[in-house]
């Protein structure tokens, strides 16, 4: 396996002011960084309307998200790539393929500047 693709967060991006509280849900990014492989995220779609709630959230952690869900439509939703150690040429050169295939959709959110890669 040369990469890894994964959700980078367990919810949606946060309203603004969501980050208190949700340290684990950050640990699908954290688990990488940890492990010192490489690893980037790129934008891939938009939450739509009918995908900003979750039924019967249960403990603290899945109201948590469910308040975060209820706040998401239109915000962006991401892909992190991972790799192996001293695989950031072909972690970036994935994220670029995902981010190309990404912008085809209309829910691609547009981010204010594109990043080329440089030779």
């Amino acid at each position: 396996i040369d990469l890894i693709v994964s959700p980078p967060f367990a919810t949606p991006a946060l309203p603004h002011g969501g980050a208190k509280n949700s340290l684990l849900a950050a640990s699908a990014s954290m688990l990488w960084n940890i492990a010192q492989l490489p690893a980037g995220v790129v934008p891939i779609a938009r939450v739509r309307e009918d995908e900003a709630r979750r039924d019967d959230p249960r403990g603290m952690l899945g109201r948590l998200a469910a308040n975060v869900d209820a706040q998401s439509a239109g915000l962006p939703v991401g892909a992190q790539i991972i790799g192996r150690p001293w695989a950031e040429p072909l972690v970036l050169a994935a994220m670029l393929v995902v981010e190309e295939e990404a912008r085809r959709d209309a829910d691609f959110p547009h981010t204010p500047r594109r990043f080329e890669p440089t030779s």
